[in-house]
């Protein structure tokens, strides 16, 4: 089920690709802020553990990847297009904000993780 331009009929929305590039993106902003929040004061709290139930930039990628596994190939490429020049910065920021939430910290358990990242 792609969403394809069919979809859009009378109503509010156009189904511009502006409108639709503005949609993308608040809503990977909105997915953006549930991993947001001070210790204590996370807007999803993990509950069995400190810490928010989600990792911000990972849930954009992941919002993203959504996206275009049920976009039709069309709608995709006019989006891509339009995204080209920002993304080329943008990667460069999300990437960085993700690598640096790793710490040497982790490296002793790191043991007892790679099992379970190597079983897949």
């Amino acid at each position: 089920n792609a969403i394809s331009d069919q979809d859009f009929g009378p109503g509010i929305f156009t189904g511009s690709t502006s409108e639709r590039l503005l949609m993308l993106l608040a809503t990977t902003l909105w997915a953006f802020a549930l991993g947001q929040g001070d210790e204590g004061h996370e807007l999803v709290p993990m509950g069995f553990a400190k810490g928010s139930m989600f990792q911000p930039e990972l849930l954009v990628i992941v919002t993203g990847a959504c996206f275009a596994k049920i976009s039709d190939h069309e709608i995709l490429q006019k989006i891509e297009i339009a995204l080209r020049d920002v993304w080329t910065f943008g990667q460069i920021f999300l990437f960085s904000m993700l690598g640096s939430k790793i710490t040497p910290d982790l490296l002793p358990q790191l043991g007892h993780i790679l099992p379970v990242m190597l079983a897949g």
